[in-house]
């Protein structure tokens, strides 16, 4: 169950963790070869997650390993996102208006994306939420060269970890097997976790990822 709480994280820590996160990880940084992904300009670009313009201290947070790629071609939905990360990226006009715009154009762009449809929206049912009401962030915020390995969950670490501590979660909803090992061997908060099973390509059977949506639902 997520504690009660009625103060909402401190939105300059937070833009100043995001634009970090933005400014933070280049290909030097990750060791033993494992380099950053970049199949286009866009690439380059983290994407430290969103938090609720209604998210509370001890709220639910959702965290999914990483992001996907672009595609072949961004969408007109999907400029104003990339603006938006550019922002952050620059700080621009500064962090903290950054940070809030690219809460705001989040929150109206990811309907258009398969992840929010496939991923984020079924969790938001069961959870009788809307996005302003949750956070999302993610593992790893940049594409890495196939499998994520060791090295590379400890680079991007310290930059999650930065988040979490900022968001000061009461119910962690991990998306995947694998970013619930991933969570157990660093996280030492007090966080509730509920792990769903993703909708494709996950270990977990369809009868796990039922009975986690059935936890949801009583919260």
């Amino acid at each position: 169950m997520t504690r009660s709480a009625s103060m909402n994280p401190d939105s300059a820590v937070l833009a100043k963790i995001w634009y970090e996160i933005m400014n933070g990880a280049s290909s030097e940084e990750f060791p033993s070869g494992q380099w950053l992904r970049i199949d286009s300009e866009t690439d380059r670009l983290a994407q430290p997650g969103f938090v609720g313009a209604n998210y509370p201290l001890g709220g639910i947070l959702l965290l999914a390993k990483n992001f996907g790629r672009w595609g072949g071609r961004l969408s007109r939905v999907d400029v104003p996102y990339l603006a938006a990360l550019m922002n952050m990226r620059d700080g621009f006009p500064s962090r903290l208006s950054a940070f809030q715009g690219l809460n705001r154009v989040f929150e109206e762009t990811a309907p258009y994306w398969d992840f929010y449809r496939k991923e984020l929206k079924p969790l938001l049912d069961a959870l009788s939420r809307n996005l302003s009401g949750v956070a999302q962030i993610n593992l790893v915020n940049w594409r890495i060269w196939g499998r994520i390995r060791e090295p590379v969950y400890a680079v991007s670490w310290k930059y999650t970890m930065a988040q979490l501590a900022a968001l000061d979660p009461g119910l962690i909803v991990v998306l995947g097997k694998d970013t619930a090992e991933q969570l157990e061997k660093r996280y030492t908060g007090d966080a509730d976790r509920i792990v769903v099973a993703r909708a494709r390509n996950d270990p977990l059977s369809s009868l796990e990822r039922r009975h986690a949506f059935e936890k949801l639902k009583w919260l």
